[in-house]
Order: structure tokens, then sequence, then C-alpha cells
């Protein structure tokens, strides 16, 4: 997964492109959320998840199959949370509770006790 970033800041995603021995590498393209290949990434105006695919032709033409990583878009003047999933060995299931943001995030936490 790349960085996230804020809304208005140009994103930066970091690629490996090699065309092993053959005759080099001629273009990088991106393509977010499955839309039109580009030559640059754009800048996000709004918050969000988004899937962006990157590309490699060869001055053969020859063009590489696409690898994807998600990039977060997040407002820094509202709220976001970031981290990862994982889970525990738990012994009792306690509520459900869950919060929803403005960023159309919905995080429900299930509170256990031993």
């Amino acid at each position: 997964m790349a960085n996230p970033v804020a809304i208005g800041v140009q994103p930066t995603v970091t690629a490996d492109v090699t065309d092993g021995t053959g005759t080099g590498v001629k273009l990088v393209e991106y393509r977010v959320d499955g839309g039109t290949w580009m030559t640059t990434l754009p800048t996000f105006n709004v918050t969000g998840l988004h899937n962006i695919d990157v590309r490699g032709t060869d001055y053969a033409l020859n063009i590489g199959d696409p690898v994807s990583t998600l990039l977060a878009v997040f407002d820094p003047n509202d709220g976001f949370v970031t981290g990862a999933a994982g889970y525990c060995l738990l012994l009792e299931l306690m509520p459900l509770y869950c919060f929803d943001w403005k960023s159309n995030l919905r995080l429900c936490l299930k509170v256990y006790q031993r």
C-alpha cells in the first residue's frame, strides 16, 4: 500500500519497472480505479481509498502486466483513522459498538473480556 496522502497533495507511488535484458523501459503508466492509463498520478480532491495500477512499456512496445497497490486519500482538517487489522485470542464476547465518520468510514469494535 502506498503512503496515505492528503487531499490536494500530489501522491507518490514507488514502483520497480524493469525490462530485464530487453530493449529498456520506454514508458511507465498509472491508472486510478480502473480508469484511463496516464503518465502521472492526479491530485485527489476527495477523500477515499483508490486502487492504483502501474505498468511499463519497453522500446519494442511490449506492455507489462499491471501491478496494483492501494492509496488512501484523507482530509487533514477532518477525522481519519489508519492502522492494521488483527485478532486476539478472547474468551467472552461483549457488545458490538459502531461509530460513523464524515469520511464514509464505519468502524465497528467488538469488546471482549477475559
